[in-house]
Formats: structure tokens, sequence, C-alpha cells
């Protein structure tokens, strides 16, 4: 498939989800939906709209970049536990050629949703043509306030998640770009990428490398009001098309700032 044939692949999966939620609202309050709900509505959606990918299409898929050395000592073990997964994920020939993470927000939590937007810039990579790409995309919804207050939220830090332009509904806003290399300088963008990239304590993954910025173009987007309970839920999609720059993030450094004892307050 082409980059294009992806974004319609998603679009698809997306019109699946808003009937699966249409369809759960009428049977109980919008209120009651749960995010596990929602992701395996997007995992039928995706499975629908390209049945010759259907076995491919799995719930939490671990990110490529799992595996990858210790930042601080390159020698450590890895050790056991949970591996660092996408929510949903695509693979062929044992590559992940789709990710896509997703929230549901019942409450304001910016803080996941960059978390998210950290591990779809990690999985996206640098290859020099677009096509070798893992595709990834960010689908986010929820109660109408949460979701308007966790957008606001990134949108004061820097982290463009436009979906509605201000006084034109009717039409797409044009994609944005978020700029990781500025994020991670600031104290909120780096705690969240060393979350990320945190195995435990004394152990972080060193950082595939990474382009300084992504384009954010939203694909679909819907919100209902159903017995006075309102819900939002948009898609984007991360690239690196026109106009971003194709300079890689520089992680040196990384290990002197990851081994930085926070300072204690007085």
């Amino acid at each position: 498939m082409n980059t294009s044939d992806y974004s319609a692949w998603v679009e698809r999966a997306f019109l699946y989800v808003e009937r699966t939620l249409l369809q759960r609202a009428a049977e109980e309050s919008p209120t009651r939906i749960t995010e596990d709900f929602v992701r395996q509505a997007l995992i039928d959606g995706l499975k629908a709209a390209k049945s010759e990918l259907a076995n491919s299409v799995k719930m939490e898929q671990t990110v490529p970049w799992n595996r990858s050395a210790n930042v601080l000592k390159q020698n450590a073990k890895f050790g056991k536990g949970r591996a660092k997964q996408h929510d949903v994920g695509v693979k062929q020939n044992s590559a992940l050629i789709l990710a896509c993470e997703l929230k549901w927000l019942k409450a304001d939590d910016a803080d996941a949703v960059m978390e998210d937007l950290w591990k779809l810039a990690l999985t996206h990579g640098a290859s020099a043509k677009e096509k070798d790409c893992c595709r990834t995309f960010l689908l986010v919804g929820g109660l109408r306030k949460p979701f308007q207050k966790s957008l606001e939220t990134l949108h004061r830090r820097g982290v463009p998640l436009r979906w509605s332009p201000q006084g034109k509904a009717a039409q797409f806003p044009r994609p944005t770009r978020i700029k990781f290399a500025s994020i991670q300088r600031t104290k909120w963008g780096f705690g969240l990428l060393k979350s990320t990239l945190q195995r435990r304590k004394s152990y972080h993954r060193q950082p595939p490398p990474v382009w300084m910025e992504l384009r954010c173009s939203v694909l679909a987007r819907s919100w209902k009001t159903i017995r006075e309970a309102e819900w939002k839920i948009a898609v984007w999609e991360l690239d690196f098309r026109k106009p971003c720059k194709r300079k890689q993030i520089n992680w040196n450094g990384l290990k002197q700032r990851l081994a930085r004892k926070p300072t204690r307050r007085k």
C-alpha cells in the first residue's frame, strides 16, 4: 500500500467506531463508554475495512524499540516485565507497518496523550523515505469537557492537536507541526519522554532516530449529544511530509539528563 492507502484505511475504520459508539449510546449513557470498548471498535473497524489484512490487526503490539539498550549502562540486562506497547498495531512479515494510540477521556489527561505522541514519534522513525516508516495515528475521544480541556492544555504547551478551526466548524483545520525537539527541551516534555523510555528505575531505553518535528493532520472527527451527554472524537495522522524539516533530534546529552537527580525543594 502507498501512504494514502493507510490514511483511507483508518478513515474507514473511524466510521465504524462512530457507528459503534452510536449503537452503544442507544443502549446506555455515553458516560459509561470505556476506552477498552472504543479500542475494540477500532480493531473491528480496521478488520472490516480491509479484510485481507484482518489477521494482521492486533491489540497491544510491542513497540519496535522495546528492547533497546540502556542509555545509562549499555551492558545492563533488559530483564522481565511488561513490554512497551501500542494500543493497536498491524504487522506484516514481522514488521510493524501501522501503529495507533488511543485515549478515551473522562477527565483532563493531557500528559497521557503526550506520552502516546512520544511513543508514536519513536516508532515512526526517521527513514529517508516516508513509505519506509511505520504509519502512525492517534485517536482521542471522550466526554466534551475533558476532551476540550486536554486539547487546550496541550496547545498551551506547544502541542497543537487541532480538530476544528475557530468559526469554521464545517471545515477541516490545516495540518500543524508537532515540534518534538522543542518539547523535549521543556521540563514537562522531557519528563514524559523519560517515563516513555523508562523500563525500571535504573533502566531507560535508548531512543531510535526521531525527526525534530512531524506533521499532524486530522483525518476524521465526530461529535454527538445523546441524552444531554456530549462526546467528541477525532483521529490524527503523524508524518513528516512537507513542510516538516528533515532533521533528527540530537540525543547527545541524554545520558546526563536521565542520570540527573531531581532537586529537592527547601
